[in-house]
């Protein structure tokens, strides 16, 4: 028990910022043997945890080491931060001729430096400077990502064509007024709609209305949102589109929503005469039952 309470007494583990770690072990670990030579303690940096390993004489001197290094560790916070780039960003973020990282310098005052082959953005200044950058930086990143949003939404191959229109006039319509960019891919029985997150979710709103409008519901069952790629934050929405008919029984319903499952394994013509038959099957049912 004695030995342990002196270990503990002499040695202490302090976490270290990951935005702040390439500060305290750049230039051959300038800050770090700083830290050493101004504490009079051991001190070693441990990458697999991020944090400082810290061995003094006793536990006096254990506490004014620790005190010290929260000290100057905060100091570095205000002047230095550190982060990864997506890879897309990376050449709008530089510009033509590194134009806009310069423009950035200039109008937050800091030292802001982006190494394409790591994806390592570093920023370091005065603390006013360096806010002010990651200000900007941030500002970058949300309009990206807000640019790259797409939502996909499944839709019977029998409703394609409301989508798109006679000569894609339905199809142009949809983006002039959305301002998304949306595609019809015929063998997946989708459309995908792509640009800022705003435009996607007015498109899709719409391309919903005109399936309602001619008898067509949304199974919200299905949905399956906040599904994110490696490089890009893409939002896509699946949506299964089911058939209904006004006054049809609940198992007829049932039947028609069941049975879309399986369409993947049909042929298009044999698709369209499943969907037929059991749409003629619900009306009938429709009549009988108003009758």
């Amino acid at each position: 028990q004695l030995k342990k309470q002196e270990f503990i007494d002499k040695h202490a583990i302090v976490k270290v910022k990951e935005t702040i770690v390439g500060a305290l072990t750049a230039k051959k670990n300038t800050r770090l043997n700083a830290l050493i030579e101004e504490t009079g303690s051991n001190i070693q940096f441990d990458k697999e945890t991020l944090s400082l390993h810290v061995e003094s004489t006793d536990k006096v001197k254990l506490e004014k080491t620790i005190n010290i290094i929260k000290k100057r560790l905060d100091d570095i916070s205000e002047e230095y931060w550190e982060t990864l780039m997506v890879e897309a960003y990376i050449g709008p973020f530089l510009g033509k001729g590194g134009a806009n990282i310069k423009q950035l310098r200039a109008d937050s005052g800091a030292t802001i430096d982006m190494q394409p082959d790591t994806r390592v953005l570093t920023i370091s200044g005065n603390k006013e400077a360096v806010i002010e950058a990651k200000r900007l930086v941030n500002i970058f990143i949300e309009e990206h990502e807000a640019k790259d949003y797409s939502i996909e939404m499944n839709i019977p191959d029998e409703a394609l064509y409301l989508i798109v229109g006679p000569k894609g006039s339905v199809i142009r319509q949809l983006e002039e007024d959305s301002g998304a960019k949306i595609d019809v891919v015929r063998n997946k029985h989708m459309a995908v709609l792509k640009g800022p997150k705003n435009a996607c979710n007015k498109g899709s709103t719409l391309i919903n209305n005109i399936l309602e409008k001619n008898g067509y519901l949304n199974n919200e069952d299905d949905t399956n949102n906040d599904e994110t790629t490696n490089n890009n934050t893409n939002v896509k929405s699946n949506e299964k589109i089911v058939g209904s008919v006004p006054g049809a029984s609940p198992e007829l319903l049932a039947k028609m929503n069941k049975s879309s499952v399986d369409e993947s394994k049909l042929s298009k013509s044999a698709l369209r005469r499943k969907r037929r038959k059991e749409r003629e099957e619900a009306e009938n049912s429709a009549k009988n039952i108003n009758n």
